[in-house]
């Protein structure tokens, strides 16, 4: 028998390899020679070897020292893919074990990433054309401040281990009274779907403020909105400029041993150190020194604080997976007290998505996927924030991470869809009650 790779992320590699660039107007930076490796292990010794270069990535000397994981290692006949610079091929295919069977579990799927097809990019006015730089990010905000006046405003409300600004926009009348919606996106920075449904839920819902679209002027007549469309902006920049590192997760602070990062979303203060998180500052899951050690959670934190009082819903978006959680994940079996009034918006958004063509699996985030202690939502729910998700945006498996930008538009609009219906349920049942 042969090992056959999944032929939908074939594609996907192909894209990858050939179609970024162009598309997303990515420098090329990958070199002659580099590879991308499918490793299917159907033996334990071949999962442990994996297990083991894995965990050699970035210490000095080991064959894994430059070696990127981009998905696995996992478990026993599932695939894992790695990126392979060119100068340690030789010495990584040296070290692989070979197989007592009559095939081979590894393949190289594809050579000469250097070999990239470059181009310019249509790049048109519509933020949701394209997935966005940094920069373009904090312009379309300030740009959006100038055309709605004073029924939007850009804040920056931190800063960045590598001194770039954390901005968020408040959209609707800031009153003391109006209840708050806080929306963020971009805590890890390979997700880039996640800032681009941000941005796009913010030009749709000022275009729609200004255009006195009814559904949207009811949402703002209940609700203000906090969005902060990029939590990790020195992950995402370091995400966006280097191919080979297009899959990054962490930040990008100095760590012990000559690794870099934190998981953003293993560093925040409840049940910081739990399952799901690492104590390795190499490890993509590591969850910083200490709770709040990161200045971006920091600035989350206390903008939370300040705010949680007239703070009603948590939205943190992600991807990818479709999946619309609620806390706790910090373990299993365990959930908010009030579990069932959160799930009931979350209900509804999900039969709406499912309306579209789109389906989504909702329930307790360490049920749905995982445990993952130090979260963001369980810190918000934590401090008495009424209703709290992590959405996990499409898709489930075809590109993973590398969804095209062309899907940008769709992902918006179910996106937007979905919101609409929750925040109407949420504000239906808590408007004040006549005795």
């Amino acid at each position: 028998m042969s090992v056959k790779v999944n032929s939908a992320f074939a594609s996907v590699l192909l894209a990858f390899g050939l179609l970024l660039p162009c598309q997303l107007g990515l420098p090329t930076t990958t070199n002659q020679g580099d590879r991308i490796i499918v490793f299917v292990p159907t033996r334990q010794a071949q999962l442990d070897w994996l297990e083991l270069i894995h965990s050699q990535a970035g210490k000095p000397g080991e064959v894994g020292e430059n070696v990127r994981f981009w998905f696995g290692p996992g478990l026993l006949n599932q695939e894992t893919i790695v990126f392979v610079p060119g100068g340690d091929y030789g010495r990584l295919v040296a070290a692989i074990p070979s197989s007592q069977d009559t095939y081979s579990w590894w393949t190289v799927q594809k050579e000469n990433l250097g070999k990239l097809v470059t181009g310019e990019t249509r790049r048109s006015s519509d933020i949701s054309s394209a997935y966005r730089t940094y920069q373009e990010i904090l312009n379309f905000l300030d740009q959006t401040q100038s055309t709605c006046g004073s029924f939007c405003s850009v804040e920056k409300y931190g800063t960045s281990y590598e001194g770039r600004d954390l901005k968020l926009i408040k959209i609707g009348d800031d009153l003391p009274s109006k209840r708050i919606v806080w929306i963020d996106a971009g805590i890890h920075a390979r997700e880039w779907i996640a800032p681009a449904t941000a941005l796009y839920f913010i030009d749709k819902i000022v275009q729609g403020y200004k255009s006195s679209d009814s559904t949207i002027k009811s949402m703002l007549d209940n609700f203000a909105f906090y969005i902060a469309p990029l939590l990790n902006p020195d992950g995402y920049v370091y995400s966006y400029t280097f191919t080979r590192e297009r899959l990054w997760r962490k930040t990008r602070s100095a760590q012990a041993g000559g690794c870099y990062g934190v998981d953003l979303n293993r560093n925040f203060g409840y049940h910081w150190g739990g399952q799901g998180s690492s104590s390795d500052p190499c490890d993509e899951n590591f969850r910083g020194s200490s709770a709040f050690s990161e200045p971006e959670t920091r600035a989350v934190r206390d903008k939370l604080l300040a705010i949680r009082l007239r703070t009603i819903s948590f939205i943190t978006m992600h991807s990818y997976g479709q999946d619309w959680m609620v806390p706790y994940g910090y373990a299993y079996n365990v959930s908010v007290d009030n579990y069932a009034q959160m799930m009931r918006p979350v209900q509804a958004a999900a039969d709406k998505l499912k309306s579209l063509g789109r389906n989504y699996d909702i329930g307790n985030s360490a049920v749905v996927t995982y445990p993952a202690a130090g979260a963001s939502d369980d810190y918000a729910a934590s401090i008495g924030v009424p209703y709290a998700h992590t959405i996990e945006l499409p898709d489930t498996g075809q590109y993973r991470f590398l969804l095209p930008q062309s899907e940008i538009p769709r992902v918006g609009l179910e996106t937007l869809e979905a919101l609409k219906v929750y925040l109407g349920y949420i504000a239906a049942a808590n408007q004040p009650r006549d005795e």
